[in-house]
């Protein structure tokens, strides 16, 4: 099971600037998992988050009392993320290891894989990537992960986006393009482009890499044919479920549960 590794990385400056640009992206992520999932499930919460970043869910839920393993390879994410565990009051277990070596014995009440699987670029890929989270789920367990509603954004030539944030002595901006390579498939070339100007010169940076925009059709047969039931899609963390493909919400939240 293989995703797609990006061709550069955002380095720390970058990445700080991508958490205070979307803090509040977080914090709707957040009460979304509080609200749609904790109180749906009749286990106690035991989380596992694949990719967990610079622990922009972690952090909470361990604030909260949860227990929550967290999966990170990015070297200049875990340098961010242990920058803000020094200032935190619990001490996060984060796992340097991919999700393909966690031990088969390990089992969680919830698996969160936030804006994860448009990195997989084939459908056997993702397909694997769904059994094997399966089979790390409790009986009754819940999988919960985001992706780009294609919908909302895929036109014949380029989609920008762009993020402004101000800090008290400067400014940084994001600007993500997104340009199609196969229509038929789904996949796009996507690359950030970050500028920080605080004192002296302005910083640059960049990411390239290639992604898959899965539609929700795709998604619900593949996690049928896997074996999850009571499968569930939310647009931009609302509250009320969608049923069928939309231009309602440029994110998409899916809940699927083992049985």
């Amino acid at each position: 099971m293989v995703i797609e590794q990006l061709d550069s990385t955002l380095s720390a400056t970058a990445v700080e600037l991508w958490n205070a640009c979307y803090e509040k992206h977080f914090e709707a992520e957040l009460n979304f998992y509080l609200e749609q999932v904790v109180p749906k499930s009749p286990l106690q919460p035991s989380i596992l988050n694949i990719n967990c970043g610079t622990g922009q869910l972690l952090f909470p839920l361990l604030e909260k009392g949860h227990t929550v393993v967290g999966l990170e390879t990015d070297k200049t994410l875990l340098h961010v993320l242990h920058k803000k565990a020094a200032s935190q009051s619990h001490s996060p277990d984060v796992r340097t290891v991919t999700f393909d070596e966690i031990p088969p014995q390990e089992a969680y009440s919830t698996i969160v894989a936030l804006d994860t699987i448009q990195s997989f670029l084939n459908e056997n890929a993702l397909r694997s990537f769904f059994k094997q989270a399966l089979s790390h789920l409790a009986p009754e367990g819940t999988l919960l992960f985001s992706f780009v509603n294609p919908f909302t954004l895929w036109n014949s030539k380029q989609w920008v986006t762009t993020e402004a944030y101000t800090f008290d002595n400067g400014f940084g901006r994001i600007e993500t393009t997104i340009t199609p390579q196969d229509h038929l498939n789904g996949t796009a070339t996507v690359q950030k482009y970050c500028m920080v100007k605080e004192k002296g010169a302005p910083f640059f940076d960049f990411t390239t890499e290639t992604k898959r925009f899965y539609t929700l059709t795709e998604l619900v047969l593949l996690l049928e044919d896997v074996g999850f039931t009571n499968i569930k899609t939310h647009a931009d963390c609302n509250a009320e479920p969608i049923h069928d493909e939309t231009k309602q919400g440029t994110m998409l939240y899916t809940i699927a549960q083992k049985p």
